[in-house]
């Protein structure tokens, strides 16, 4: 499938984003956010974001038995960080609310959530798509929002560095915004800041935001890593070898290579 930027006044809405570098000047100082953070360096370039856009923030994660479950454990060290060495967001952040699917990993069987080798089917989708994840992930999100009085939920999901996932399509992201609104008759608007970026756009926007600080915390601590390995490399740690890791170190690359030719943000 092409990828394409949405071209209508309300696509431009859905995708929560103004300007190709993924931010937009805070508005509604005393709105806030939930942010799906899952420890991997979308999430948390995406927390970063709202952490710098809004005066209140929380985040949700999900443990579906993902063999990278290591990411989870990475949250808390993120989490820290944060409020450790960027004290424009140490009020900001509050609290972090850990989801348990269990069924996700019950009615599958991909490479996310068992033992099995990495693979592609006919339809050039490989088995790490687990299927219904950000369907529940958004659900569950809209339900915690409406009760925390939140307005703007906030994920991590790109349609032009990805594996080819549907439910990280911003058409996807359009109709479940739509579908979340009518269910609980709320006016939630899902923010996708990282849609029409690449890695390498998601690098510089984490420089453009917190500096090389933002980028050395997301190198050190963040996983990706769909095997959940921790061995080190320039662009942090993983495998090297997953699809999660090719995408990021191939961005990292390329971001590296901009920085030297142009110089930092």
């Amino acid at each position: 499938m092409p990828h394409r930027r949405p071209s209508t006044p309300r696509a431009a809405v859905v995708r929560g984003t103004a300007g190709p570098d993924g931010r937009r000047a805070m508005t509604r100082a005393a709105a806030g956010a939930l942010v799906l953070f899952s420890g991997g360096q979308d999430s948390t370039t995406c927390l970063a974001l709202a952490l710098d856009r809004y005066a209140r923030v929380e985040t949700i994660g999900f443990d579906y038995g993902q063999r990278h479950r290591i990411e989870l454990d990475q949250r808390a060290t993120i989490r820290e960080s944060l409020r450790q060495n960027f004290p424009a967001w140490r009020e900001r952040l509050g609290e972090d609310h850990l989801i348990r699917i269990e069924a996700l990993a019950q009615i599958s069987t991909t490479a996310m959530t068992h033992d099995v080798e990495f693979a592609t089917d006919a339809r050039g989708l490989p088995n790490t798509f687990v299927p219904g994840r950000n369907l529940m992930f958004l659900s569950l999100a809209a339900a915690l929002a409406y009760r925390r009085g939140f307005k703007h939920i906030v994920g991590g999901m790109c349609e032009t560095d990805f594996s080819g996932y549907p439910d990280c399509r911003d058409d996807t992201m359009k109709a479940m915004q739509l579908a979340v609104n009518l269910g609980m008759d709320s006016r939630f608007i899902l923010e996708t800041p990282l849609m029409w970026l690449d890695k390498a756009a998601t690098w510089r926007l984490a420089e453009t935001l917190g500096g090389t600080a933002l980028v050395t915390l997301i190198v050190e601590s963040t996983h990706s890593c769909y095997l959940g390995e921790r061995a080190r490399h320039d662009w942090g740690h993983g495998c090297g070898s997953c699809p999660a890791c090719r995408l990021r170190a191939e961005g990292w690359r390329k971001y590296i290579a901009s920085s030297e030719k142009h110089g930092p943000a």
